[in-house]
């Protein structure tokens, strides 16, 4: 288990630039506890500029979800733009609201890994036009092929290593290989988590985390019956590892098509063939987020297989381990690459579960069910904080956020059912971006056609 005298990290994940313009910078980032923010950027073109934030001002959200889990929101605003096709370092100091000194701690105190070489803070570009940009989607962590977002993390140092401008797009003629200009976005088209799909050592450090951080436990309607009426009653489980598909609704329907075809097979709700360890309860989605952004935590989790696996499952979350190990070896590169690239997210289906909202049948049979209608629910909650908000802050007001909050604090409660209700009806999650080109990011998961001839088109 995490070793409890270790000091639990300054900044649990982040800084992760999201969108960015001359008059507006949005960045997001959780911590361990809530903290003021001196944000200074030093522009290669023009004079410096710096903001120092507190927490509830403007341009400065907190989300508080658990003891040591606070999510710090920033979307600033420039009456003078900041300038365009140059270099703009900055730098992220945090300083404790309840030390008795006026200490900052600044990145190379949190995040020693955030700079490339002979750069003595991240930075970032804006350009004036779009030549370049970097494209992904589907990223799962134990899965043999590796993480794309290393490479991206590689293509980026390459660059400034080759000395390649993002101003001039020109590159040097001794690199005749290297990209003209450096990329503008990262652009990531869905499944930025798998949540339906996650490793058994994935659960393992989850769960440890979500006691570490101290996030509250979430009665789960629906859950009596297979005796995880709770998150903590689900971690404790026997089902809780590789077989959480039986503690999953089921609905079985009468077709006579189905009858002749497939033997009356019953299809669950929940469709992936993977679905053994399927996120359940908001911790459980909140931790996720942060294993798969950051290396903070890692070093405080201990990877030794549950006492209670079987033969079969052992031996499964042993191979999964050794690619787990691997991906987390490469998260310092990931985090570095989201300190220096704005990025656009969009869920896909695995972000939620497999084929959501796949046609009116399954919205009918998955949103009619108080358990799966939370297991949804709780990803879309997630999706909100870590993803949507940073793509168009614009489209969650203070009241939502508010609401947010309270359901945060008390996971589980009426409040939380009726935040879920409201984000499955909410029609915002698609957005566009000011760039030249524009950006325009369409939400294809939530404003689907459905069918009114058949229930199954």
């Amino acid at each position: 288990m995490i070793d409890e005298g270790s000091p639990i990290p300054w900044v649990l994940a982040g800084p992760i630039l999201r969108q960015c313009a001359p008059t507006r910078l949005v960045c997001w980032l959780a911590v361990r506890e809530p903290v003021r923010l001196r944000i200074r950027l030093d522009p290669d073109e023009g004079a410096s500029q710096e903001r120092v934030l507190v927490p509830g001002a403007p341009g400065c959200r907190l989300l508080t979800a658990g003891t040591h889990l606070h999510y710090l929101l920033i979307d600033l605003h420039f009456d003078t733009p900041l300038p365009q096709d140059c270099w703009i370092g900055y730098t992220v100091a945090l300083q404790s609201l309840t030390a008795v000194d006026d200490a900052w701690l600044e990145h190379v105190d949190w995040a020693t890994e955030l700079c490339y070489p002979d750069k003595q803070s991240p930075g970032f570009v804006l350009p004036s036009r779009i030549h370049s940009l970097l494209h992904g989607s589907c990223r799962k962590p134990h899965h043999a092929g590796g993480d794309g977002l290393i490479e991206a993390d590689r293509l980026l140092e390459d660059l400034l290593a080759r000395k390649v401008s993002p101003t001039d797009g020109a590159a040097p003629s001794e690199a005749p290989d290297a990209l003209p200009v450096w990329p503008s976005v990262l652009i990531m088209t869905g499944d930025q988590v798998y949540a339906d799909d996650v490793a058994g050592p994935m659960l393992h450090a989850i769960h440890q985390v979500i006691a570490r951080l101290g996030l509250p436990d979430e009665p789960l309607a629906g859950g009596e019956l297979s005796g995880a009426d709770s998150a903590q009653a689900l971690y404790r489980h026997p089902a809780g590892f590789y077989r959480r598909e039986t503690l999953l609704p089921r609905h079985a329907r009468n077709y006579a098509l189905v009858e002749v075809l497939f033997g009356g097979v019953e299809k669950p709700v929940f469709t992936t063939d993977s679905a053994h360890n399927h996120l359940i309860s908001l911790g459980e989605v909140l931790a996720m987020y942060l294993l798969v952004w950051s290396p903070a935590l890692w070093s405080q989790i201990d990877l030794t297989p549950p006492a209670h696996l079987d033969a079969d499952s052992l031996k499964r979350y042993n191979a999964e381990r050794d690619v787990i190990e691997a991906f987390v070896a490469g998260l310092p590169a990931v985090r570095r690459l989201f300190a220096h690239l704005p990025t656009a997210m969009i869920f896909d289906d695995h972000d939620i579960t497999d084929d959501w909202n796949l046609s009116r049948e399954w919205e009918e049979v998955a949103y009619g069910h108080p358990f799966s209608r939370r297991v949804i629910g709780n990803a879309v909650f997630g999706y909100l904080i870590n993803q949507a908000w940073g793509n168009h802050p614009d489209a969650f007001d203070a009241q939502l956020l508010d609401q947010v909050q309270v359901s945060l604090e008390t996971p589980g409660a009426e409040a939380h059912d009726a935040l879920i209700e409201r984000l499955l009806r909410f029609d915002r999650w698609h957005y566009t971006w000011p760039t030249q080109p524009p950006l325009v990011v369409m939400d294809c998961r939530t404003h689907r056609w459905r069918s009114e001839s058949a229930a199954r088109k």
